[in-house]
């Protein structure tokens, strides 16, 4: 295994392109795109997922909040995102990971090299404090007894 990828997986930092729908822009979309496919396999819909044309400025625009992507690559298929928020004020300590892998390539640890790569790049911005969270559908979980469900499927 080479730095920055497992198994037959490559994971690297994702490049931010000036506009979309450009041959520069086409990894940023797919990462995108992987972020969509991940939150529709938790949710069953992308309602929480934004698409490639609301996350550009906000990659783009970096002057309080600091943002890195990295993308895992299974040849030319995005399978894999991981993503790195901190804000840039003078003390600031924390950063936020998030990460997700579509479910096809889910159990061979590549989420666990994405969190690997984000953790390293939150370390290289100075950020002690690590945060991060999971989505789990609670369908999904096998609870002894009856749940609240929140009505607008989130909570």
């Amino acid at each position: 295994m080479t730095d920055g990828s497992h198994e037959r997986f490559d994971v690297r930092p994702v490049i931010v392109p000036e506009r979309l729908d450009t041959p520069e822009s086409a990894e940023f979309e797919a990462y995108a795109e992987v972020t969509a496919v991940v939150e529709e396999s938790v949710w069953g819909h992308r309602r929480f997922a934004y698409d490639a044309a609301q996350l550009l400025p906000m990659f783009q625009d970096a002057r309080y909040t600091g943002r890195q992507a990295f993308a895992a690559w299974e040849g030319t298929q995005c399978v894999g995102r991981a993503e790195v928020l901190w804000e840039r004020s003078e003390g600031a300590r924390t950063a936020e990971i998030t990460l997700g892998v579509v479910p096809d390539v889910r159990g061979r640890g590549l989420g666990t090299e994405l969190l690997r790569r984000a953790e390293q790049h939150a370390r290289e911005v100075s950020r002690e404090v690590l945060t991060g969270y999971s989505d789990i559908a609670l369908e999904s979980l096998e609870l002894p007894r009856p749940r609240l469900e929140a009505p607008d499927g989130g909570g």
